[in-house]
C-alpha cells in the first residue's frame, strides 16, 4: 500500500530481549609454570587431553605436575573443557602474573588450579587474602600436604586445598575442580552437595582416622571411599572451602550474586526500550524490579541452591524518595532485599538407639 492515507491500523514493534545465562561458574583455569610451549598470560582452551599435549612442553622440570593435573581433569569426564595459562617457572614470578592477570583478565576465571609447588608460597596466601571476600567469586583449587600439619589456608574462604596424592602422575584437586564446575543448574539438573562426589582417576588417602579428623577440622578436603555405605568409589572428603563452609554454599551465594544483577540489569534495559511499558522510578518500577529479584530466588529453590522460601523485600516508593530524596534525582535505588540461607548437604549422621528386654 503505497498511500498512508488508506492505511487503517499501524502496527508499531518493540522487543523484549531475555538474559543469555551467565557461564562464568563453568570455568576453570590450570595455571602451567613452565610446562608448555604458550606465550606468557595467554590463556588457551583444552577440551582434550589430547590437545594438551599439543602444546605441553614435556622436557620441562614441572611438567610432570602439569601432566597430572590434565591427566586427572579429563579422567572425570570430557563434557567440560579447561584453559591453560602459562606463567613461567619462577614461583614469585608467576604468582605476580596471576595477580597481573586477574587485576585486567582477557577471560575471567571461576576457578584457579595452581601449582602444588606453590604450595604454603607466602604471595599465594596474600593473593587468596586479596580474593575472599563475599563478592569475589574466585577459588583457588591446590594440592597441599597438610598431613605434616601445614595449614595455609585456614579461614581464607578462596582457597579449596586437598590433600596431594601418594602418587606424583594424581591431581586430586584437578578432580574438585572438574566437580565443582561441571554443574549447570537447572529444574532438571539440580546442584547436589560436594562433599562426598565421586571422583574418578585418584587414589583414597591411607592415614590414619586421626590424621583424617586434623584434615577436616583445619578445613584441608582428601579422597577417602564410600565403603562406609557399601560403596567402592573414590569420593571427595569433605567438600569445603578453606574457611570451612560447604563449596555449594559458597556456589550458591556466587550464583544469587549473578544471576540477581542481570536479572534486574535485564528488566532495566528492556524497560528503557519497551514504549508499551516502559519502566518508571516509581511503585510500579520497584514491584517490577521485585518481582525480577524474587524469580532468582524461586529459581534458586528448584536448582537445590536456595533452602526455603525467601521472599525478596522492597521499601516502598514514597517511603524510600522521602528518606532518600537525593537518590531519585539520580535515578538510585536501594530499596531491594532479602535474607536466604544456601543449601548443603549433610557432615555427619548421630542415630541413637536404646536396647531393651521389655517385649513390645
Amino acid at each position: 500500500m503505497s498511500n498512508d492515507d488508506y492505511r487503517i491500523v499501524t502496527v508499531n514493534v518493540s522487543q523484549t530481549v531475555g538474559a543469555i545465562p551467565s557461564t562464568l561458574q563453568q570455568t576453570g583455569v590450570i595455571i602451567s609454570n613452565g610446562a608448555t610451549t604458550l606465550a606468557a598470560k595467554t590463556p588457551t582452551l583444552i577440551t582434550s587431553y589430547a590437545e594438551f599435549t599439543a602444546i605441553a612442553n614435556d622436557t620441562a622440570a614441572t611438567y610432570a605436575a602439569v601432566n597430572a593435573a590434565m591427566t586427572t581433569f579429563f579422567a572425570q569426564g570430557n563434557s567440560l573443557g579447561i584453559y591453560i595459562m602459562e606463567v613461567g617457572a619462577v614461583v614469585d614470578a608467576g604468582i605476580d602474573a596471576v595477580a597481573a592477570y586477574m587485576a585486567d583478565p582477557d577471560v575471567r576465571f571461576y576457578t584457579y588450579l595452581v601449582p602444588v609447588a606453590w604450595d604454603g608460597n607466602p604471595k599465594l596466601v596474600t593473593l587468596g587474602r586479596n580474593n575472599a571476600a563475599n563478592t569475589s567469586m574466585v577459588y583457588f583449587f591446590i594440592d597441599t600436604d597438610a598431613t605434616a600439619a601445614k595449614y595455609h589456608y585456614k579461614t581464607i574462604k578462596s582457597f579449596v586445598p586437598t590433600q596431594k596424592s601418594a602418587d606424583p602422575a594424581i591431581c586430586n584437586s584437578a578432580a574438585a575442580m572438574w566437580q565443582f564446575i561441571s554443574a549447570s543448574p537447572s529444574d532438571i539438573n539440580k546442584v547436589p552437595p560436594m562433599a562426598f562426589r565421586y571422583l574418578i582417576g585418584v587414589v583414597a588417602l591411607v592415614a590414619k582416622g586421626s590424621v583424617k579428623t586434623l584434615l577436616t577440622t583445619n578445613y584441608v578436603n582428601y579422597v577417602g571411599t564410600g565403603a562406609e555405605g557399601g560403596i567402592s568409589n573414590t569420593v571427595y572428603f569433605n567438600g569445603m572451602s578453606a574457611d570451612g563452609n560447604d563449596l555449594t554454599y559458597w556456589y550458591s551465594v556466587d550464583w544469587i550474586q549473578i544471576n540477581v544483577q542481570m536479572a534486574l540489569a535485564n528488566e532495566i534495559f528492556n524497560g528503557s526500550n519497551n514504549p508499551i511499558n516502559p519502566l518508571y522510578y516509581e511503585q510500579r518500577g520497584i514491584d517490577r524490579l521485585q518481582n525480577r529479584a524474587q524469580g532468582v530466588f524461586n529459581s534458586g529453590v528448584t536448582f537445590g541452591l536456595v533452602n526455603g522460601n525467601p521472599v525478596v523485600g522492597a521499601v516502598p516508593f514514597r517511603t524510600y524518595v522521602k528518606n532518600n530524596p537525593n537518590d531519585y534525582k539520580i535515578g538510585r535505588y536501594a530499596g531491594l532485599s532479602a535474607e536466604y540461607t544456601p543449601m548443603r548437604g549433610f557432615m555427619k549422621i548421630i542415630f541413637n538407639v536404646v536396647v531393651t528386654m521389655q517385649l513390645s
